[in-house]
């Protein structure tokens, strides 16, 4: 049987959080909801991997991020944000900066979400855990 990889979604607004689940889910993934107001929002079991809304417009105040790395301190963090810039570069940066593996800027793409989280969850790129086989 096939391990699966936990994913935590931390985002407040309902609509993009049920939106993020359902393409976690659809790949493959168990998916932990939380509106990341607080740690037992999330004190459910492990997680592989959190994906974290920062809505902070100006200041990119992490706070979130350091509510994650609190509780699961060896978890890699994908920040997401309508407020990030867009240039590949400048992303770099940012994750750099918010002490984060990846950042990515709203709206992105779907395959851009599954193949950050692939590559730091291990799992193939399909989504099928499997590395190294081509589909």
């Amino acid at each position: 049987m096939e391990d699966r990889k936990r994913v935590l979604v931390m985002e407040d607004d309902m609509s993009m959080r049920a939106l993020l689940s359902l393409t976690f889910r659809d790949a493959g993934y168990d998916v932990l909801e939380s509106t990341g107001t607080s740690v037992p929002d999330f004190l459910a079991g492990p997680v592989d991997l959190a994906v974290v809304d920062i809505n902070q417009p100006k200041a990119m105040d992490p706070e979130r991020i350091a509510l994650v790395r609190t509780v699961f301190p060896s978890v890699p963090v994908i920040a997401i944000s309508g407020y990030f810039p867009t240039q590949a570069q400048a992303m770099s940066m940012l994750a750099s900066r918010l002490g984060v593996e990846r950042a990515l800027a709203k709206p992105f793409r779907r395959e851009a979400l599954l193949q950050a989280a692939a590559a730091l969850t291990g799992r193939g790129a399909n989504g099928s855990g499997r590395r190294g086989l081509a589909p």
